[in-house]
């Protein structure tokens, strides 16, 4: 019973709007009956940010939580992450903490191998253009 609910939930997820609200039921129905792990914590703080319940302080307690108990997990500060950026007003601060932190403990990620090679490419473009011709395009 129990694999087959967290089944559904994950097919919940996965199929989205309306039905992420009974991913959540079922999550949190687990957290509520087991100690919460941080996948589990993980996946409410997705169905919340899903939903769009970007300001909901429960939202930012799942990733709180997860991050106490794995500080280095790549799910939780992706997700982390995004949330920053769409509700904290200090996001730069915020994101550029948690995006060293990732980059530090999960190197071999698309998502930082992907970001480090966007930053050199930038930098290669910046070296390509003076103060004078960058007045030019922007002019």
């Amino acid at each position: 019973d129990t694999l087959t609910q967290l089944a559904q939930a994950w097919l919940n997820i996965e199929i989205g709007g309306e039905k992420l609200q009974d991913a959540h039921y079922i999550f949190d129905d687990f957290k509520d009956k087991l100690t919460p792990s941080v996948l589990l914590l993980n996946n409410l703080a997705v169905c919340a940010i899903g939903q769009h319940k970007f300001e909901d302080d429960e939202t930012q307690s799942y990733l709180r939580d997860g991050l106490d108990k794995e500080q280095n997990n790549y799910d939780l500060l992706v997700n982390y992450i995004f949330l920053a950026q769409q509700t904290d007003k200090n996001a730069d601060a915020v994101v550029n903490r948690y995006l060293s932190l990732l980059k530090e403990t999960c190197k071999n990620s698309e998502l930082v191998e992907e970001l480090a090679k966007k930053e050199t490419e930038f930098d290669r473009l910046c070296q390509n253009y003076t103060f004078k011709e960058a007045q030019k395009i922007t002019s």
